[in-house]
């Protein structure tokens, strides 16, 4: 016996999730084309491996829906180049984010630690 009410989930929805992040949607519009919430569809994607499957190739399929907007701006100089550019760098931003990296190195040396007891009357 399971606990909690029934999955939503149906396998109707990998293809809607391939149609419609195919056609440059976001996961959001998708979870509102499936009825539900965006964190049910994100868990969909943890639970049903056709699920994750379907998003990933909607995904990759909607990234060109980006790019030949963004081609057709550059080619054409009408519309808004930061507008598609966003919509880039959040749809796909393993390749469109501005990435910029730190790395830490070396020991933290601590050679004292001063307990101070402060007056609120007298700081």
């Amino acid at each position: 016996m399971t606990i909690g009410r029934p999955s939503l989930y149906q396998e109707v929805f990998c293809q809607l999730a391939y149609d419609t992040l195919g056609s440059g949607y976001s996961l959001a519009v998708l979870a509102g084309e499936c009825g539900v919430c965006l964190d049910t569809v994100k868990e969909w994607q943890k639970v049903h491996e056709e699920f994750s499957a379907a998003v990933k190739r909607g995904r990759a399929k909607g990234a060109r829906v980006w790019e030949d907007r963004l081609i057709k701006l550059a080619d054409s100089n009408t519309g808004s180049a930061p507008g598609i550019i966003f919509g880039l760098k959040n749809r796909i931003p393993d390749e469109w984010r501005d990435k910029t990296e730190q790395e830490l190195s070396g020991a933290v040396a601590v050679t004292s630690i001063v307990r101070r007891i402060i007056d609120p009357a007298n700081p």
